[in-house]
Parts: C-alpha cells; sequence; structure tokens
C-alpha cells in the first residue's frame, strides 16, 4: 500500500508515503548532461587534431495532416563521439552526452523505494542509481531520516560547474568523461543531530543546520554554491529555532506565509523613506509600517511590497537580482544574508514608483490582497493568499499578471501537499489544492479549494477500514 501523487506522464507515486515509511522529491539541477562545441572540417569534425566524419542515421516519423491521414518523414540523426548532434538557432554546431542513457530502471527503482521493509533496504534501492536528478528525502518510522542529492553524476578530472554547464569544447578527448559518481560519493545527510532534513530547491549545502558538509568538500562541478532563496532560509530557520515539534506545529509552520525578506530590508527602507520630502513615500511607508509581514487574505502591504521587491530585486519570477543590496548572499553567512539598502535614495524612489504602479493597476496603494488574488476554478472564487518564495514566503503562491479588472490568479506554488506522522495508527493530512479530478461534473473538481484558501487539510486515509467508511462508489472491473 502507498499513497500520494506523481506528476503527468509518470506512471509511478514520487511524493508518497506507507505505514512505515514516506519519500519527497525536490529539484536540483545536478549536471548530468554535457554540451560540446563541434569544430567542424569538410564533411565531419575535428577531434584530437584528426577529422572524424559523423555517424548518420534516418529514422521515419508520421505526422498527422489536416484531412487524417498521416504523412511519413524522415529525419537524419547525427551522432559524434560525444553524442547526438544538434544545430542551434544560434548557428552552433554542438553534440549533448547524457549520463544515464544506458539506465532504463528509473520507474522500477521508484517502486522498490516505496516497498522497502527497512532503512538499508531503502539504501540498496537507491545505491542503483537509475534516477537521473531530484533531490529524494526520506523519513521512517523507526525515526531515520535522509536527504540526498540524487542523481546521475558525470565524473570529472577538471572544471567547476560554469564550464560543464557552458558550452564545452569538442575538440579534445580531454574532455570527454566516461563515467559516473557512485552514490557514496553524493552530498548526503543521514540521521543529523539537529533532527531535520529539509530542502526547498536550493543547493545541498543545508540540507540541516548545523550544516555537516561544506560546498568544499565535494568537486566544484557538484553543485553551485549558492545563493540560497529567502524561502529555503526560511524553511531552515523555522525547523532550526522550533525544536521538537508537535503535528499540530508542524502544520501551523507550513502555512506560513511569513517574508523573511522583510527583515533585511524594510525597517532600512522605512527609516529612509521617513527622509523624504515626498507625500507619497510617507504614505507608502506607513502602509507598510503597519504591515504584520505576511501574506495572508486581510494584508493590505503585500500587493506593495511584492511591487517594490520587483524594482529592487528584479523580476518576479526570481527576485534574484541582488545588486541593490547592501550585503549581498555569503556562504560563510547563509541565513543571515543579504541584507541591507546599498543605495537608501534609490531604494525610496523605488518605493515611490511601486506606489505608483499599484495604484495604476488596483485604484489604491493598500489593495485587500485576498481581494485581488483569488483562487478561481469555474465558478468557485475565493480569497487567495500565498506569497512568493524568494520574498521568503513558505506557503508559496506566484501570481500570473493581474488581468483588465485588477484580478490575479495563481501561477504555480501549492498543489499536492502531505504532512505525515509515523504514529501507531499513522496520522496524515494533506491536499491537492486544484482537486483530485479534472472531470467537471465530479465532486471532486474544486471542493479542496476552499482547504486552501483556510489552511486547511484533510485527512488522508491509509487504513483500509477509513477508505471503505469513505467510499463513495465501487466499480468492479471485468477481466
Amino acid at each position: 500500500e502507498m499513497y500520494g501523487a506523481t506528476q503527468v506522464g509518470l506512471p509511478v507515486i514520487r511524493f508518497a508515503f506507507n505505514q512505515r515509511m514516506g519519500i519527497s522529491n525536490t529539484v536540483n539541477r545536478i549536471p548530468g548532461a554535457t554540451t560540446y562545441h563541434l569544430t567542424l572540417k569538410e564533411d565531419g569534425y575535428l577531434f584530437d587534431g584528426e577529422v572524424l566524419p559523423f555517424k548518420t542515421t534516418e529514422k521515419t516519423y508520421r505526422v498527422l495532416q489536416q484531412n487524417g491521414t498521416l504523412k511519413e518523414k524522415i529525419l537524419a540523426v547525427r551522432k559524434s563521439v560525444h553524442g547526438a548532434v544538434f544545430e542551434r538557432q544560434d548557428g552552433e554546431t554542438v553534440a549533448l552526452r547524457v549520463a544515464g542513457l544506458d539506465r532504463p530502471g528509473m520507474l522500477q527503482q521508484y517502486f522498490d523505494m516505496l516497498q522497502a521493509t527497512s532503512f538499508a533496504e531503502f539504501t540498496k534501492v537507491m545505491e542503483r542509481l537509475q534516477v537521473p536528478t531530484f533531490n529524494i528525502t526520506y523519513a521512517d518510522k523507526e525515526g531515520n531520516i535522509q536527504y540526498l542529492y540524487n542523481g546521475i553524476l558525470p565524473k570529472h578530472e577538471q572544471g567547476d560547474l560554469a564550464f560543464w554547464t557552458g558550452l564545452v569544447p569538442g575538440d579534445s578527448s580531454e574532455y570527454v568523461w566516461n563515467e559516473v559518481h557512485d552514490y557514496a560519493d553524493l552530498p548526503k545527510v543521514i540521521n543529523p543531530e539537529s533532527g531535520f532534513v529539509q530542502n526547498a530547491n536550493d543547493p545541498p549545502w543545508l540540507a540541516t543546520y548545523p550544516a555537516v558538509y561544506k560546498y568544499h568538500d565535494f568537486p566544484p562541478y557538484v553543485a553551485v554554491e549558492g545563493s540560497m532563496s529567502f524561502r529555503a532560509q526560511n524553511a531552515v530557520k523555522m525547523m532550526a529555532e522550533s525544536g521538537k515539534l508537535s503535528f499540530e506545529q508542524f502544520e501551523k509552520i507550513k502555512t506560513s506565509t511569513y517574508s523573511l525578506m522583510t527583515e533585511r530590508v524594510l525597517d532600512d527602507l522605512l527609516t529612509a523613506a521617513a527622509e523624504s520630502n515626498d507625500e507619497m513615500v510617507h504614505q507608502a511607508a506607513q502602509v507598510l509600517k503597519a504591515w504584520d509581514r505576511q501574506f495572508g487574505v486581510d494584508n493590505r502591504a503585500g500587493i506593495l511590497f511584492e511591487n517594490w521587491a520587483e524594482l529592487f530585486a528584479g523580476k518576479r519570477s526570481g527576485f534574484s537580482d541582488q545588486s541593490n543590496y547592501a550585503v549581498p548572499w555569503q556562504a560563510e553567512s547563509p541565513l543571515s544574508t543579504p541584507y541591507g539598502l546599498k543605495d537608501p535614495e534609490a531604494a525610496v524612489a523605488m518605493l515611490k514608483k511601486a506606489a505608483e504602479n499599484t495604484i495604476a493597476t488596483y485604484g489604491r496603494m493598500d489593495p485587500r490582497f485576498g481581494d485581488v488574488s483569488r483562487f478561481i476554478i469555474r465558478d468557485k472564487d475565493v480569497p487567495g493568499h500565498g506569497g512568493y518564495g524568494n520574498l521568503g514566503a513558505f506557503n508559496v503562491i506566484t501570481w500570473w499578471d493581474p488581468d483588465g479588472d485588477g484580478i490575479r490568479e495563481p501561477r504555480h506554488g501549492e498543489t499536492w501537499v502531505s504532512m505525515v506522522e509515523f504514529s501507531t495508527p499513522i496520522k496524515a493530512k494533506g491536499i491537492m489544492a486544484y482537486g483530485n479530478s479534472r472531470q467537471v461534473e465530479s465532486t471532486h473538481y474544486s471542493d479542496q479549494l476552499e482547504l486552501l484558501a483556510n489552511d486547511e487539510y484533510r485527512t488522508l486515509w491509509l487504513q483500509r477500514e477509513e477508505v471503505e467508511a469513505h467510499t463513495e462508489q465501487t466499480e468492479w472491473l471485468a477481466r
């Protein structure tokens, strides 16, 4: 038995738990593929001082025509000693070498991970290294926890991450890798004294706190050193500062929309704004001063702060430009940087511009967050909450640009959430924010939207008697 969710196209559950253990996946950027620049000569390419020919094969594929017929087309596939050859839009001819093409067991490994009856057995499954990427976290009823920077990672004798993720010279065998790292080589945290592991799509160096390893303990091509997003910092801080958590406390910090970025810049911004002679700046400062610094439904400063942060820290897809901070992110102070205003006067000018932009879009500089940020599925429309991860909110919702009426909807964020306590019996709560069915006529099309809006979670039924007690319909499939 297992319970959880997956992503479209995958026939195995990737975010899942059973009676004794659970796993989750987050995004990593393990450099499992290398792009090589080919130097063309004659009808081939240069390699170790020689001109080598491409190996060309023809593949056929069929294209659906407007009249419903299928037209067969031919695709010529070229390969070099590196791998498949492509012509980029910029005119470069490149070859792609991908780790793991000889390892077809990803789906089987995921299935077997959830069949493991002990942490030792789970580790044996993970040692297969069939899953090419993704951080994988683990916890079980016996109290074991693990974070793994998982992936199929090529071995290199030289070069850092920037080199191996860039355009690598393809004219020398010096740069053609043939081996990958073993499971033992990968960054991992197992049963740390801190009592927790975490990852929020950030590099592997602060999977727990205090850190148990550092960037320089591994080859420089394994992962980027930083920076660490405000959401990732917030995750570490909440866990490190909370001590031992009850299930209810864990549920509470999961729903936090507190903006960690405000700790680093807002007080300085308000101090600088107090020196201004501009009335609009003073009004904007008062809105921000009264704010509880959370992106809750009733707050009236979140939109204004978002608009200022976009001017201060770059496009809201990342809010990752650190050029305006007095102190950028630093590896030696990973949970307290970046901070401060490099140019307070410029930051105040940005505040005025943000106020003007907010008024232009919403008619006022302090719109109620839930009035303009909505959770909408067809005819169900409820007030929304949640902030951008790079502003420090842990309960993440990123938003599309507002429509002509000044209403915006979620772009991405809270989808599948599960919180599990491996007690006897097991205790689990969760939510599939946009519903368990895409069939409009289903009662479960949008029935969890209000739970999302109210920071509530439903009980997840894993016990057979629970499932049977809540069964709405039974269908028997004939063989």
